[in-house]
């Protein structure tokens, strides 16, 4: 998966203003963003987090930004800074230690610097205060929902403090109507804060040419990215491309690329069982660029998720023009409705007889990169900006 050590270098480079500087822009309010969670490896949320707050930095605004992130990725947001902005870096032990700054610590920061609202991208809220509002954005209900697919001590901590993180914020945002469901499901007393805001999905840059003669590698593949965890059922996937080796005598070799997570030893296991296993390539912590480049190689793209509040690697997949097989759950329906490539369960040889009938018909009934095409980060930030003006000035007509 991506590595955020990769530096963006599309944007000039701005003065960053570190904590106690002085700032002269005092007539802006001030929006606080939290990063704090981005992981050393870019997948599944850390997209959201780091993609969003670019964007903002990036976008044409009223406000000035104070970014809270971890201080070994300041380098991934300070080419974006305007004058007027902060980066608040947050030195932090372990997972406990942040947990105290989010609870003890964080509002003392807020209410020195001033802000006006706090956008909590990742679940996580500070304490309510009546000088700032909270906007939270909640990715899924996971923790809830299937709490056996969680780590033990991760889903014992959501699920005792989401309540509290619902009644906190002063209004949610989902990624997708499916995850507003869940919410609405088991927490209706806060319907009324939620909206959906749909990620973007143009994310990844293009290479250009896009298609040269060499692009492609010798040797054929079926391509599969998602984190190593076990809700993704990447096993299923190992079986399916057994069943079609040895049944269709599929060419393609399997490229299986994310990193490893709680999923990962039963992966390594299934591979080692396969007869195939030396058709089968795990890649780990690739960047940007070859993330692409795997995606541009591909003949077709796996995706065997049984939950996801949205899940970005299919629409990466669709993006680069890949034809995908995914298995049905709440945001494939959501987005692209019924679709022949879209399978119920995970039947092997339901998905098998599938897959090469579209490989023998040219894949036509695949679906098209104009059904994604709305869903941009441009469009995110302009929403989530709205959000944040409407949200301010609610407190600002109270306050009168």
């Amino acid at each position: 998966m991506n590595n955020l050590t990769e530096e963006s270098t599309d944007a000039p480079h701005k003065r960053m203003i570190l904590p106690g500087s002085v700032d002269k822009a005092d007539d802006l309010a001030v929006i606080g963003i939290d990063c704090i969670a981005l992981p050393t490896r870019f997948s599944g949320a850390a997209k959201y987090i780091y993609h969003l707050a670019a964007g903002l930095l990036k976008s044409p605004r009223d406000f000035r930004i104070i970014l809270f992130c971890k201080p070994e990725h300041i380098n991934l947001f300070k080419p974006y800074l305007l004058d007027q902005d902060k980066i608040f870096p947050v030195p932090l032990r372990n997972r406990l230690h942040q947990l105290y700054f989010y609870e003890y610590r964080l509002q003392k920061i807020l209410l020195n610097e001033n802000v006006s609202l706090f956008h909590a991208t990742h679940y996580i809220c500070p304490p309510i205060h009546p000088d700032y509002k909270i906007i939270a954005t909640f990715h899924d209900m996971g923790f809830i929902q299937r709490p056996a697919q969680y780590p033990r001590a991760k889903r014992l901590y959501f699920r005792n403090r989401i309540p509290h993180f619902l009644r906190r914020a002063d209004l949610v945002i989902t990624v997708s109507q499916t995850t507003q469901n869940s919410i609405s499901e088991i927490f209706p007393q806060f319907r009324h804060k939620l909206r959906i805001i749909y990620p973007g999905t143009d994310h990844l840059k293009p290479i250009i040419p896009f298609r040269g003669t060499n692009e492609r590698d010798s040797k054929k593949y079926i391509l599969s990215v998602n984190s190593f965890e076990k809700r993704k059922n990447i096993p299923f996937i190992i079986n399916l491309f057994n069943h079609l080796k040895a049944e269709y005598h599929l060419p393609h070799q399997l490229v299986l690329i994310g990193h490893a997570n709680n999923g990962y030893s039963e992966i390594l296991k299934t591979k080692k069982r396969s007869p195939y296993r030396t058709e089968i390539k795990i890649r780990q912590s690739v960047s940007e660029t070859e993330l692409t480049r795997f995606y541009r190689g591909a003949d077709f793209f796996i995706n065997a998720s049984e939950y996801e509040g949205f899940g970005f690697t299919p629409f990466e997949a669709l993006a680069h023009h890949l034809p995908v097989f995914l298995l049905e759950n709440g945001v494939t329906s959501e987005i692209f409705g019924s679709r022949k490539v879209i399978l119920p369960k995970p039947d092997i040889s339901n998905w098998a007889k599938v897959i090469i009938s579209e490989i023998n018909c040219g894949f036509k009934n695949r679906i098209t990169k104009d059904n994604i095409d709305s869903l941009s980060w441009d469009s995110c930030v302009r929403q989530v900006s709205q959000a944040y003006t409407r949200t301010i000035n609610i407190r600002s007509a109270v306050r009168a």
